[in-house]
């Protein structure tokens, strides 16, 4: 007989005051703290790149999923600090059932044979919310190829809100028309923040439908060319709005005119910009 609503909300009220240090300890003091404790250990899930084979960060979470499948429902958030190409192959074969969030970090320095991988991991149904931080390296062709390909992969996903950082594109410097042609459906995204980023907005047109943006950011030294591109298709919906104006860059432009449903204006002076 399953506990009663109320009950459960108990446990997870008393798991959530338990240190997270001791949500092990925890899981294991009675059965009604197992799934109150396990859902909080494994809300969130970081890969790093540590240990090799059978005892990579991904490979030890594939293990604890296949023993005890229930622990995928629990995983909302998936972030990724690794150049393995290992890494990305394990996580790619998992079926993630509710996962809501990926974070993509230092994916500059990622080899890009992973590219196959990290599509099937965008691919997952319940995901929302990307993250890309290309990371502070000088790009290769073959790594901006692969950069651009993975922003490009994201019109098979469901993703509706996006954050990326340090990409650097210039059209036609490295490569020529690499996207082809425009997806027939492309998903809605309704919250787009670019920081540090130059010259993706046409990337970003071309692989999202951005009518329904909500909040729109761009913020760095370049974020202007970018801003006044997307505005070509956000503007009915936008809220929320966040520039770093470093100068006199937002001189003449009537925001409220361009933005009819424009209730917040955050324009934060670079470098002091935060995600």
């Amino acid at each position: 007989m399953a506990a009663p609503l109320a009950v459960i909300d108990v446990w997870d009220t008393i798991i959530s005051f338990v240190d997270p240090g001791l949500l092990r300890v925890a899981a294991l003091v009675c059965r009604p703290l197992t799934a109150p404790a396990q859902r909080r250990l494994f809300h969130e899930i970081v890969i790093e790149n540590r240990g090799e084979g059978e005892s990579s960060p991904s490979q030890l979470l594939a293990n604890a999923l296949s023993t005890s499948p229930h622990l995928v429902k629990y995983i909302k958030r998936l972030d990724i600090d690794s150049s393995a190409p290992k890494c990305y192959s394990i996580l790619s074969t998992i079926q993630w059932s509710h996962l809501h969030k990926i974070h993509l970090k230092n994916i500059g320095s990622v080899d890009p044979s992973v590219e196959g991988s990290i599509g099937l991991l965008l691919r997952s149904q319940s995901l929302q919310s990307l993250h890309l931080a290309v990371g502070a390296v000088e790009t290769s062709k073959t790594q901006t190829e692969f950069l651009y390909r993975t922003v490009e992969a994201c019109s098979a996903t469901r993703i509706v809100s996006l954050v990326i950082n340090d990409f650097h594109f210039v059209p036609g410097q490295h490569f020529i028309d690499l996207g082809g042609s425009q997806p027939k459906q492309r998903p809605t995204l309704l919250h787009l923040h670019l920081l540090r980023c130059s010259g993706i907005a046409s990337l970003l047109r071309s692989t999202f439908d951005l009518s329904s943006l909500h909040k729109l950011g761009c913020c760095g030294d370049s974020w202007m060319p970018d801003f006044v591109e997307l505005m070509r298709d956000a503007g009915e919906l936008v809220e929320h709005v966040t520039v770093s104006p470093h100068d006199d860059s937002l001189k003449g432009i009537n925001l409220s005119s361009l933005f009819p449903s424009l209730n917040t204006i955050i324009a934060t002076r670079w470098p002091g910009t935060s995600v």
